[in-house]
């Protein structure tokens, strides 16, 4: 709206995909039982359609589109719908920080775990790690290689140490062998 070489169906198709999909996946998540994910989801078509109206709003007053000053000629009801939107706002943001925190607590233990298993490793080793996953106080670890594997013990007890919480520690060791063998040729 504010520029005419822009296609009008732009906006309409940025809001579908935008909004159509996450509410779509909330309604799959819904029908199967997955309600944590369904409030994901749901969340994230909220962020979505608070943040088309900001965008639109800040597009519409920065270009002139709709200047401020008919914002303030609003009264009442262009301070009631900006304080809707600074309402939305916050109730998006609090539960963004606290998933956002999380995320950041997730990936500090996976570092922390991956690097404390290859110093459990340690260098003179021939194991190699295959995979390291942490699900709430369980962290799989997997590991391949030939000989014997070092203390699971001591794994155990340095990431829990290295997390600072209780841990189960599920080991998998790969056996891996290696064969060369030369055969003459059949005469």
């Amino acid at each position: 709206m504010t520029h005419p070489a822009v296609g009008n169906s732009l906006p309409g198709v940025a809001i579908a995909v935008a909004l159509a999909p996450p509410l779509a996946v909330v309604g799959v998540t819904l029908e199967s039982g997955a309600f944590a994910f369904a409030g994901g989801a749901f969340l994230l078509f909220l962020t979505n359609l608070v943040g088309i109206v900001v965008a639109s709003g800040i597009t519409y007053v920065v270009s002139g589109y709709s200047p401020w000053s008919h914002v303030e000629r609003a009264g009442e009801s262009g301070r009631r719908s900006l304080v809707l939107v600074g309402v939305a706002l916050a109730l998006i943001v609090l539960p963004l920080g606290i998933i956002g925190d999380d995320i950041v607590d997730a990936a500090t233990f996976q570092s922390r775990a991956d690097e404390t298993v290859e110093g459990w490793l340690g260098p003179g080793t021939d194991y190699q790690v295959v995979q390291v996953r942490i699900f709430g106080e369980s962290v799989e670890v997997v590991i391949a290689g030939p000989g014997e594997a070092p203390d699971p013990e001591e794994l155990a007890n340095e990431l829990a140490e290295t997390i600072d919480r209780k841990i189960i520690l599920e080991l998998s060791v790969i056996p891996e062998e290696h064969f060369s063998i030369e055969v003459p040729r059949p005469s």
